[in-house]
């Protein structure tokens, strides 16, 4: 039985190790799992819900941040023991180009390792040999106000789609990627890149791409978008804090938080869900941790707060 793990050492530039492990008991098969490159005719980044659903594919895989919809961070593979893990050796390593660190979790699809690193970055490898099968970068806006250069310089990683890869920018754009060649597939901006910028791993169910934005210690107003998967074409945005009171709410909680709301403060908000989405595919829901809200936030700032919205809701 051949077990795929794989680490990050996110303090150095040993970025991606690959370690494979042959169980004594359970000798691996004749014919070796194909290096991606081999694999003739399966669609890369071959992501789907019903897969993510499969126990079967989430053994040999890890599809989506988290590892399943319940992002549990739990792995079902079980060939490596207190008992083997002696055993373990290092299959081969490489060095990422990034000074900064990192700071993700990695996707793995059917042997490729997807990686989002620092100015948003994104590489693919061969978890076979560690070779390095594209390289995509965004070119994000980092000449701009201090908090989306910061932004910018933190990437938690990437989403894989029905042969695409999905990388949130420190500039507030979603970009899909092919999974095979590495080339730009859509890009579109989905919030202010004047006030913050994303950091988080998307998220995707129900053939949409779900993302907030960082910078509650800005005091930026929060929300999360949701965009077509397939035409990166903007769904809907949920505002995680009340809008304007001289204009309609975007929605009806929205409109009973504004009343204790003084002057412009809507637009210091903060209550930004940075990181935690997660989706449910049963119900259709995606729920959503926010981070504690600015200083302006009044009642709403007190603790986090989980707010749950409608993936399929009409456009706000």
């Amino acid at each position: 039985m051949r077990v795929w793990r794989v680490g990050i050492v996110a303090t150095s530039l040993l970025a991606a190790t690959a370690i494979v492990a042959q169980t004594s008991a359970q000798p691996g098969p004749a014919t070796a799992t194909a290096s991606p490159a081999q694999t003739g005719g399966v669609t890369r980044g071959n992501v789907t819900q019903a897969r993510v659903l499969s126990a079967t594919d989430r053994k040999d895989n890890w599809l989506v941040y988290g590892g399943n919809f319940e992002s549990q961070h739990f792995s079902p593979l079980n060939g490596i023991s207190d008992r083997n893990v002696g055993g373990l050796g290092l299959a081969w390593s490489t060095n990422v180009d990034s000074p900064m660190g990192l700071a993700l979790e990695p996707i793995v699809v059917d042997g490729v390792i997807y990686l989002g690193l620092p100015l948003d970055v994104v590489e693919a490898f061969d978890g076979v040999t560690g070779k390095m099968l594209w390289r995509f970068d965004p070119h994000i806006r980092i000449n701009g106000p201090w908090r989306n250069s910061y932004e910018g310089r933190k990437n938690r990683g990437v989403a894989v789609w029905n042969g695409k890869v999905y990388v949130g920018t420190g500039d507030c754009r979603i970009v899909a990627i092919n999974a095979a060649t590495g080339a730009k597939v859509w890009d579109t901006k989905v919030c202010d890149a004047d006030q913050t910028g994303i950091t988080e791993a998307p998220r995707v169910g129900n053939g949409l791409v779900y993302t907030g934005w960082a910078g509650m210690e800005y005091d930026v107003r929060g929300g999360v978008v949701a965009v077509d998967a397939e035409t990166g074409k903007k769904a809907w945005t949920f505002w995680t804090a009340p809008g304007d009171p001289s204009k309609p709410y975007e929605t009806k909680t929205n409109a009973a938080i504004a009343k204790t709301w003084k002057g412009d403060s809507w637009q210091l908000a903060g209550a930004n869900a940075w990181t935690a989405l997660t989706y449910d595919p049963v119900t259709n829901l995606l729920f959503i941790s926010t981070s504690t809200a600015g200083e302006a936030a009044g009642d709403f700032s007190s603790s986090p707060a989980e707010i749950c919205c409608s993936p399929t809701a009409s456009s706000r």
